[in-house]
C-alpha cells in the first residue's frame, strides 16, 4: 500500500473508461463518480426488473486512496461472511481480482 500513496489519482473520464456498458446481460442504468477529500470511487448500477447490480470501484492513489484501499483490502482478506433475512455479505474472488459481494431483498436465491 505504501506504493500507492505516491501515485496520482485517476481522471474522471479515466474511470469511466473502466465501466463495463453491461453486466450479466443487462445494460448499465446509471453510474456515478464521487471524489472526497482526494480519493475517487465509481458507481455503476444494472437494473432489469427486479434485479440489480452494482459494482464499485476505489482509486487508491494518493495518500487518501491508499488508506481507503489498506481498509477495504483488510475487509476483503478476513473473509467475513454476514447473512439475515434480508440477505447476505460475502467475500468472493472473480478472475485475479477479489471483492465483496452483498444481497439483499426478499428472494436471497436469485443470484447467479
Amino acid at each position: 500500500m505504501e506504493s500507492l500513496k505516491s501515485l496520482t489519482p485517476v481522471s474522471n473520464d479515466e474511470l469511466k473508461s473502466l465501466m463495463p456498458e453491461s453486466f450479466n446481460s443487462i445494460q448499465r442504468s446509471s453510474f456515478e463518480i464521487s471524489k472526497k477529500l482526494g480519493a475517487s470511487t465509481l458507481n455503476c448500477e444494472f437494473k432489469e426488473n427486479n434485479v440489480s447490480y452494482t459494482i464499485s470501484i476505489y482509486d487508491g492513489a494518493g495518500e487518501v486512496g491508499s488508506g481507503i484501499a489498506a481498509l477495504k483490502m483488510l475487509g476483503i482478506n478476513l473473509n467475513a461472511e454476514s447473512e439475515n433475512e434480508k440477505g447476505y455479505k460475502k467475500n468472493i474472488t472473480l478472475g485475479n481480482a477479489r471483492g465483496t459481494e452483498i444481497q439483499t431483498g426478499k428472494d436471497t436465491g436469485n443470484i447467479k
